[in-house]
């Protein structure tokens, strides 16, 4: 029987496919997937790898502060941390060098992609 005799005068897009896979007549194109904008990465023992982030505090009694940690990824372990009044890269730093005076260096750290944290074209930090 046909689709049209049915009523159906558009399939939604991949349709098709995914009554073929439910019968086992199709695969998974990988091709045709989108890829992942981010890649899971984690550390396999203390030290290989810290996070940081920061957060900005709604808290009334903290309105306006910012809150920026750095944790290992293996043990979820707070290397350190800082109530700030600005989120900025002279406090990114200095809340990293108390982590790494306590804890020692990481073999890497992981930030999402906030200006603090990256250098822009002629800065030497």
């Amino acid at each position: 029987m046909r689709v049209r005799e049915k009523g159906i005068n558009k399939l939604p897009p991949n349709m098709v496919h995914t009554i073929l896979e439910k019968h086992k007549l199709a695969s998974d194109q990988k091709s045709k997937q989108k890829r992942r904008k981010w890649v899971k990465y984690e550390g396999k023992h203390t030290n290989s790898l810290w996070h940081t982030d920061q957060y900005m505090l709604m808290d009334r009694r903290w309105m306006g502060k910012w809150l920026m940690v750095y944790i290992d990824d293996a043990s979820r372990f707070t290397a350190d941390w800082g109530l700030l009044d600005e989120a900025t890269t002279e406090n990114a730093i200095y809340v990293l060098d108390k982590a790494i005076s306590e804890y020692g260096k990481p073999a890497t750290i992981l930030t999402d992609h906030a200006p603090r944290f990256y250098a822009n074209f002629g800065d030497s930090k």
